[in-house]
């Protein structure tokens, strides 16, 4: 399971160092008519915090 973790960090260190891609602080508002529009992807990355801390959990 440690290696899963391990090859899970190292893909994601590498996709998030691609560059290409950015990122913008919006407010609630302006994230609604963008998601409404189809202008920008949005990504909660509370979702993947929650995952990691789920697999920790099951490991100890």
């Amino acid at each position: 399971m440690k290696k899963l973790f391990a090859a899970f960090m190292l893909i994601l260190l590498i996709t998030g160092c691609s560059g290409g891609g950015s990122y913008t602080d919006v407010s609630v508002d302006e994230a609604k008519e963008l998601i409404d529009s189809g202008e920008a992807q949005v990504l909660d990355v509370r979702t993947l915090m929650n995952l990691q801390q789920d697999i920790f959990q099951e490991q100890n």
